[in-house]
């Protein structure tokens, strides 16, 4: 699968790059060796900086132990740790910013040919955007009664005045209106009281439900993200998602994926039981947590208290031998040695600890229990 790169540099505003690679592994550094050579007179940018692998289908981006980290998303990756990228991440290495596009393949009709394509409506969708941000700024100041019915009568009417075409068509569907189905503000009164509190009622509870959902799948993909994260980062290994990865997505991009009209019953039941697993992972990672925790705990505390207990360290000490010249006494003979011996190995025990980053104790004693607890809980049955 092709992916492409989009490179620009924060301090340029004139550098622009773009470059396609099909390989197995792509290079990234500053030395001219790489695939992606990234110029770099301040040295930000290491030799061999990073590199990104394919792997099952799936892009994966590791850093090489460079001096000034990879980034992606605003987050710095652990050195030699793979983390898997998406169509639309964003990676930071010294002042450049690399935008990953993958191009998906596509059979063309009547052809066994196989043609890649990108989005090629992604940059003009994007010139949307001043605008948008304008109308969301006098959105916020407008009358909250009136601004949502007043915003949808302006798209219809804008929609309304284009000619026909199936783009515009595509326009509505993605706004969630069609052309010609324009209505003004006034239809929403009524002669009939009772229809006019049915319409408005209507119109309520059409608005709670759909930010009442936003809220929901927002919380969703953060919590996924989280998991995602948390995984990597504490306890050490990549999380494949096998599923589709729905911490992934926007909220917009989800709730097409969940609502999409044209969706066939099956793959709507295939979906909805990939959210189904995925509010259970949520319930079970929470669980698991907590059951994480006192695991770490009570191991970590038995641990330390062990290399502290001064009958334990007599008996390691009685195992050895004293030598005087030729002879070899064990150290029971000799009980104000052994006293003294056990409490100086209690001193440089007590030492290291104080002395130890609490970052490394916790790594040492107490994550290991965590994250076997952790794993066990999350692969438990109706937990």
């Amino acid at each position: 699968m092709p992916v492409q790169f989009t490179v620009r540099h924060q301090k340029d505003a004139d550098y622009y790059l773009e470059k396609s690679f099909t390989g197995d592994v792509i290079l990234i550094g500053r030395d001219e060796a790489n695939d992606l050579v990234l110029k770099d007179k301040r040295k930000t940018v290491s030799r061999k900086h990073a590199e990104i692998r394919l792997d099952d289908g799936i892009y994966f981006l590791v850093d090489m132990g460079s001096r000034n980290g990879t980034y992606i998303n605003d987050h710095k990756l652990n050195p030699e740790q793979p983390y898997a990228i998406e169509h639309g991440t964003e990676i930071a290495i010294g002042e450049y910013i690399l935008s990953v596009f993958l191009q998906y393949q596509h059979q063309s009709a009547g052809s066994d040919a196989t043609v890649f394509v990108t989005n090629p409506f992604l940059e003009d969708a994007r010139e949307m955007l001043p605008v948008l941000e304008k109308i969301n700024q006098k959105y916020a100041i407008e009358d909250s009664e009136t601004r949502d019915e007043y915003l949808i009568q302006a798209v219809h009417e804008v929609l309304g005045e284009q000619e026909d075409s199936s783009a515009v068509e595509a326009i509505g569907k993605a706004f969630g209106t069609q052309p010609g189905q324009n209505q003004p503000v006034s239809s929403i009164s009524s002669t009939s009281q009772k229809n006019n509190n049915i319409e408005e009622y209507s119109v309520e509870y059409s608005l709670t439900t759909g930010t009442v959902l936003e809220l929901f799948l927002g919380t969703l993909i953060k919590v996924q993200q989280f998991i995602s994260q948390f995984y990597s980062e504490f306890i050490g290994a990549t999380k494949v998602d096998t599923g589709d990865s729905l911490h992934t997505k926007t909220v917009d991009a989800l709730k097409d994926y969940l609502f999409h009209p044209d969706l066939p019953p099956e793959m709507m039941q295939k979906r909805i039981e990939v959210l189904k697993h995925k509010i259970d992972e949520m319930n079970k990672h929470q669980v698991a947590l907590l059951d994480g925790y006192r695991s770490s705990v009570r191991e970590g505390v038995r641990e330390i208290l062990n290399e502290m207990n001064p009958a334990i360290i007599k008996n390691n000490l009685n195992q050895e031998k004293i030598s005087l010249g030729p002879l070899k006494i064990p150290p029971s003979y000799i009980p104000l040695y052994t006293t003294l011996k056990t409490v100086q190995i209690l001193q440089e025990k007590h030492y290291a600890f104080s002395a130890e980053d609490r970052g490394i104790v916790e790594k040492k004693h107490f994550r290991p229990a965590f994250s076997k607890r952790y794993l066990e809980s999350m692969s438990e049955e109706n937990k």
